[in-house]
């Protein structure tokens, strides 16, 4: 039942050793069928560290199955002041029903109106496919294999396959313990050959020079920038094209990219963005604007900022550089903001932020001074009078930069 009540279900009816579960109702979600099928997977996994369990302790095999159907139920309250019971009869619940008689212990089976539901959101790899049920003229059903995931891993799998051209150039590269393309897709994890620093910690030189100096590792780091690309692509192209659906008279500001992503993630994001928006914590923009400005798109800094060691806050957690003085604070914010003005794709840029965080630290840890005024209100002036100032010449200082091909 926790699997149930997870993904915000209701448990109608307790019967014996099953459960009867709606999804959908009372509680309304478009994506109900989605939620059965996460509900039904989270309860096979559950049921398997249980019967792990069970085994060990009595040497006995537990395995659960689980029926899911979609469509129309009439449902009904009966009760009294003391007590109500809510659930839902009808053809649809009989189906669900009779997919769990239908599938084998320890597996899922759903109907073809569940899958179709289901489908648009996740991708799904079934097998053995249509039963036909007494009774109803037309009730296809399908199994469900072990996760929604299970459908990207097969594509990813098709991917490799199609990039190398044979399992021993795949493997000279990946080094995985599998002997074949078969093998591979048995195999619940895969480590990664060679490892670099995160993105925010990394030195590009120093990755040029490895990658020269190791050709494996360097075709091993292309496959993986040419996967983020594809990555990219699918979900720039879907989430742009449900924001511009449901409002198609704004702007889509892109996901706003922490670091400077791969080359074919950032070509994603301009081929379905109006802007591209970034993060940029250096000392000067221009290196990190650069690197977008291929994309011919607007570019809009969502957070910059300078913190002061002469605040009294601690400065141990927090993004940005750290200057000696509120007054090197405020020179290093007009070099920044001049830089970036001086761009002609800026469109925008974003201090990061207006108070400072506590001494303490947030909800994350971080107790840095980035505001404009104290955690008290109190105004730190030198810098606010140099963002006033800027702030008169901004539009000449962006006019000279010239204007966005």
């Amino acid at each position: 039942m926790e699997a149930v009540h997870r993904y915000e279900g209701t448990v109608n009816q307790v019967m014996g050793d099953g459960i009867m579960a709606l999804f959908g109702a009372p509680l309304a979600h478009e994506d109900h069928a989605v939620r059965a099928c996460y509900a039904a997977l989270r309860m096979q996994e559950s049921a398997k560290k249980y019967a792990e369990q069970v085994r060990r302790s009595h040497a006995a095999v537990v395995k659960i199955r689980v029926g899911l159907n979609s469509g129309e139920v009439v449902v009904r309250a009966i009760g009294s002041d003391l007590h109500m019971d809510y659930t839902a009869v009808g053809q649809t619940t009989h189906l669900a029903a009779r997919m769990k008689q239908l599938a084998s212990p320890g597996t899922m089976r759903l109907t073809a109106d569940t899958l179709r539901l289901g489908a648009g959101t996740r991708r799904w790899r079934l097998s053995a496919a249509a039963a036909r049920l007494r009774g109803l003229a037309r009730a296809a059903a399908v199994r469900a294999r072990n996760s929604p995931l299970a459908s990207s891993l097969s594509n990813g799998l098709a991917w490799l396959r199609a990039r190398y051209q044979d399992f021993e150039t795949f493997n000279a590269i990946w080094r995985t313990p599998a002997q074949s393309w078969q093998t591979l897709d048995a195999l619940e994890r895969m480590e990664p050959p060679h490892t670099h620093l995160p993105v925010y910690q990394r030195d590009a030189g120093q990755e040029h020079a490895a990658n020269h100096a190791d050709a494996v590792r360097a075709e091993f780091f292309a496959g993986c920038d040419a996967f983020a690309a594809l990555v990219g692509q699918r979900y720039f192209e879907t989430t742009c094209a449900a924001i511009k659906a449901a409002d198609p008279n704004h702007l889509v500001l892109g996901g706003r990219f922490a670091y400077v992503p791969p080359p074919g993630v950032i070509e994603a994001a301009a081929t379905h963005c109006d802007v591209i928006s970034i993060n940029c914590y250096d000392l000067d923009p221009g290196r990190t604007v650069d690197a977008y400005k291929g994309t011919q798109k607007p570019c809009l800094i969502g957070e910059f900022s300078f913190r002061g060691s002469d605040s009294g806050l601690p400065n141990t957690n927090g993004a940005g550089p750290l200057m000696r003085t509120q007054a090197e604070r405020a020179a290093a914010y007009r070099r920044y903001a001049a830089a970036a003005l001086s761009q002609p794709a800026i469109v925008g840029l974003h201090w990061f932020e207006h108070a400072d965080q506590p001494a303490e630290g947030r909800f994350d840890g971080e107790n840095s001074n980035f505001g404009v005024v104290t955690i008290n209100d109190e105004v730190y002036d030198e810098l606010t009078q140099t963002m006033k100032s800027l702030n008169v010449e901004a539009e000449a200082i962006h006019m000279s930069a010239g204007r966005t091909g």
